[in-house]
């Protein structure tokens, strides 16, 4: 199967991609919304089917995946922004941001 990830006429792209162990993929990256590049990860099934996808940016700012780990039910994605989140101000340059998901859930 192949299936797409994107919003017509937005860049997108995919930095990372892996498996669990029931071997849905999970990719990991960027995508234009508002303008803005934000932080992607989107996870299938074996079948192809899209289960979900979220997207993680404040508006104004640089969010970009990088990398993704799944430890049974939760999803650790990690990426680099210059937004702030978490009540974590941003060191006015590119920081590291990390989020923890259930993988069952959207």
């Amino acid at each position: 199967w192949v299936e797409h990830l994107g919003i017509p006429g937005l860049m997108a792209f995919a930095d990372n991609v892996i498996v669990d162990e029931h071997s849905d993929p999970y990719i990991i990256g960027m995508v234009e919304r508002n303008g803005f590049p934000n932080l992607v990860f989107a996870k299938f099934d074996i079948d192809g089917n899209q289960r979900y996808v979220t997207t993680i940016n404040q508006t104004g700012s640089y969010a970009e995946g990088r990398a993704i780990v799944v430890d049974g039910e939760i999803a650790y994605p990690v990426g680099i922004t210059n937004g702030s989140y978490g009540g974590a101000s941003s060191s006015g340059h590119f920081d590291v941001v990390i989020g923890m998901f259930n993988t069952s859930a959207p």
